[in-house]
């Protein structure tokens, strides 16, 4: 669709079933010429497209793959490899330098999707040439999977720059074990890249800053994450309003930055007798909004888990919503097994939660708000 030169043309498929079947789909890619836009519309029944690589936005070209409109409504869209998973590029220029500033758009709002990707990149240019790029992901229901995920990617400093843009506001986006949600990778200034979590399920092993203006902005939904920023390039995580769950079932989050928890966010916490979702910050902490306690199975009296390691120097700034220190509480939904929380504990400046009797003892009260140091770590499971 629009391949080649100044070649304008859209392809609307039918409002009934379509399947597109194809080693390559290519839509407005220009071949290093002059570009037209290209479009192909999705109908409102079922969509189909099996590619090992599709190419939207290529060359100098300015590219779309999208419903007729955004609005909930009818069509679904499956998008995958032939056997398997497909590379997606949206608005990528990997060849030599031009002036021109290459568009790619795939926008799935209002539609069920399912897709089935390996590497994912959005917005990328080379070192040579004066235009840039500009990539934007709109996902919104369904399921999203891929092996990595780069948002925004140019080395150097010449030239334009090459923006990517993912905008999840509801389905699971899910990044498979050992990938990485790779936001603004480059040097010199001339790439910029922008995540926008503001609802549904964002699950990831990693999400690393590049050298670039990277963004992770979270304003709702769920997210997942094992790894946030590097020891070597540190990434603030600022939940505004959105739900941090460590792991999958138990397990950590390590943020190699601060984190700032907003008045409408959420750290949710499984806990059971083996171990705890734990929250590891090399940074500063402040903390408002909502901790989630979800209690699993009953645990024994006077056990204590580590919930955040604050691995800074500084005294974790803030509190959790009616939690001050030493308060005595109970997990979402329970009425037995109540837990003490304290801020001081670990090393002096962590979280820690104690099971107490119920009443809770005053000996024990007075222990934990001193700072409990005989905590459990978490276990990680199979």
């Amino acid at each position: 669709v629009s391949y080649e030169s100044r070649i304008q043309s859209t392809l609307t498929l039918s409002n009934v079933a379509n399947t597109i079947t194809a080693n390559t789909v290519q839509v407005s890619n220009s071949n290093n010429n002059n570009a037209s836009p290209g479009v192909i519309t999705l109908g409102e029944g079922t969509n189909e497209i099996y590619a090992n690589t599709i190419n939207i936005g290529r060359g100098k070209g300015n590219g779309t793959v999208a419903f007729a409109s955004t609005a909930d409504g009818p069509g679904t869209v499956i998008i995958a490899g032939k056997a398997g998973e497909a590379d997606i590029n949206l608005a990528a220029y990997p060849s030599s330098g031009t002036g021109a500033t290459l568009q790619g758009l795939l926008d799935l709002r209002g539609h069920q999707a399912q897709v089935t990707a390996d590497a994912v990149l959005i917005g990328h240019r080379n070192d040579t040439g004066g235009g840039g790029a500009n990539g934007n992901l709109y996902f919104d229901g369904g399921t999203f999977t891929a092996n990595s995920v780069t948002v925004g990617s140019k080395p150097g400093s010449s030239g334009g720059t090459a923006t990517g843009n993912l905008y999840i506001s509801d389905g699971d986006f899910t990044v498979n074990p050992g990938g990485t949600l790779l936001i603004a990778a480059g040097t010199g200034g001339r790439v910029a890249g922008n995540v926008y979590l503001s609802g549904g399920t964002l699950t990831t092993p990693a999400i690393a800053a590049g050298g670039g203006a990277a963004v992770f902005s979270f304003t709702g939904g769920t997210l997942h994450v094992e790894t946030f920023g590097t020891s070597a390039l540190p990434f603030n995580l600022n939940n505004v309003a959105g739900t941090l769950a460590p792991g999958t079932s138990i397990g950590t989050t390590e943020v190699w930055g601060n984190y700032a928890q907003g008045s409408s966010a959420t750290l949710e916490i499984e806990v059971d007798p083996t171990g705890i979702d734990e929250l590891i910050v090399h940074g500063d902490v402040d903390l408002q909004g909502d901790l989630h306690l979800i209690l699993l199975s009953p645990i024994l009296d006077s056990t204590s888990f580590l919930l955040l390691d604050n691995a800074g120097a500084n005294p974790i700034s803030g509190r959790f919503e009616g939690l001050e220190e030493g308060s005595v509480f109970y997990a979402d939904g329970v009425t037995g097994n109540p837990f003490l929380i304290t801020y001081m504990g670990g090393d002096g400046n962590d979280i820690v939660l104690t099971v107490v009797p119920e009443p809770a003892s005053l000996t024990l009260l007075a222990l934990t708000a001193a700072g409990l140091g005989g905590y459990l770590r978490r276990r990680r499971r199979a």
